[in-house]
């Protein structure tokens, strides 16, 4: 017996055999990381989260711009339905009280 392949046989050679059961492993490895990657809840759960807590991130920033732009635009409708104020100078300071005024004639000279 040789391990040199008959032409006329349809069986595979020792060659083509190997190359088959490489293949063969190389699958079922993938197969087993899928199954694993599925049973693994907690792994799935943080995923998860994460991509809600992205979702969130995104919104927040969406509605933020809103509020903003509605913000600037509420403004820019109160700027222009005020009507403008007139300029009468800085107010005029008022006397402080310092208490009662004393009685002409009551101060005396020691």
């Amino acid at each position: 017996m040789t391990d040199q392949p008959r032409p006329d046989s349809g069986s595979p050679t020792p060659e083509e055999l190997r190359e088959q059961v490489g293949r063969t492993r190389d699958e079922l490895g993938q197969t087993i990381e899928a199954l694993a990657a599925k049973a693994d809840v907690k792994a799935q759960a943080k995923e998860k989260a994460a991509a809600v807590k992205e979702q969130a991130v995104e919104k927040t920033a969406e509605v933020t711009h809103q509020i903003r732009a509605t913000a600037e635009q509420a403004a820019h409708l109160v700027k222009e339905k005020t009507p403008p104020r007139s300029w009468t100078g800085p107010p005029t300071p008022r006397p402080r009280s310092a208490g009662p005024r004393p009685v002409p004639g009551s101060w005396r000279r020691t």
